[in-house]
């Protein structure tokens, strides 16, 4: 009967994917079937989705002790990032390597001319590729390749936005994410960050 309903309410989610109550309804009900972890979709609602908003209450109540998630939008830069902490490193890598991939082409129409002519001008666009592939398959074949970016030749000029494997362990992943909205832009790196999140939370993730 539960997978029924589950059903329903998919198909109804999906014929209005702008249908807030519609896509809250499935979400409470993925969360009280196990298939959504509760911790995950009040990440969806910190990030501003707004059927995870709807699902947790938003305008009405949350839990006790997420009063953040509704002023969430209202929050600075500085502070909203940070917040990420309390869902883990894994969660705060997401956000970082988004972060990295939008400063990016900001980075590169800086400083292109000059790091073209470095030894490995390649260096911020592989790293990046590796960090996203250890992200998706979070294999020890895959964290070595990420590793191994980090050790070819011109990589002591790394630059500060680019997120390396060691930086969950050293406390730098904020670090990256300020790097990054400094190039590209605190709205930008938000909605990137918040984009990666939410597709990753209510993905229902549990890694």
């Amino acid at each position: 009967m539960a997978d029924k309903r589950l059903r329903e309410l998919e198909r109804e989610a999906e014929l209005a994917p702008d249908d807030v109550q519609a896509q809250a309804a499935l979400l409470r009900e993925r969360m009280r079937c196990g298939e959504l972890p509760a911790r995950l979709l009040e990440l969806a609602a910190y990030c501003s989705a707004p059927g995870a908003l709807g699902a947790v209450g938003y305008g009405e109540r949350v839990r006790p002790g997420w009063p953040d998630i509704i002023t969430a939008p209202a929050v600075k830069f500085t502070d909203w990032t940070k917040g990420l902490e309390r869902w883990g490193p894994r969660a705060e890598a997401r956000a970082a390597v988004a972060a990295s991939r939008v400063a990016l082409p900001v980075w590169q129409d800086r400083h292109g001319a000059d790091w073209e002519r470095s030894p490995d001008h390649e260096y911020p666009r592989r790293a990046i590729e590796a960090a996203e592939r250890w992200l998706e398959h979070p294999s020890l074949p895959h964290h070595m390749e990420w590793n191994a970016v980090h050790a070819g030749p011109g990589t002591p000029a790394q630059p500060m936005f680019v997120v390396r494997p060691w930086d969950a362990r050293t406390g730098q992943l904020g670090l990256r994410i300020e790097a990054s909205a400094y190039l590209a832009g605190e709205q930008l790196v938000r909605e990137a960050i918040s984009t990666a999140l939410i597709a990753w939370a209510l993905g229902g993730s549990r890694g």
